[in-house]
């Protein structure tokens, strides 16, 4: 269903910000 696709891309962003956010802390922390 739509609102499924929607929820799967919003954790992915989710995922990939704390991703990015872990991997900036983790360069300049």
């Amino acid at each position: 269903s739509a609102g499924a696709a929607g929820a799967d891309q919003g954790r992915t962003v989710y995922t990939e910000n704390v991703l990015k956010t872990r991997l900036s802390g983790f360069r300049f922390g």
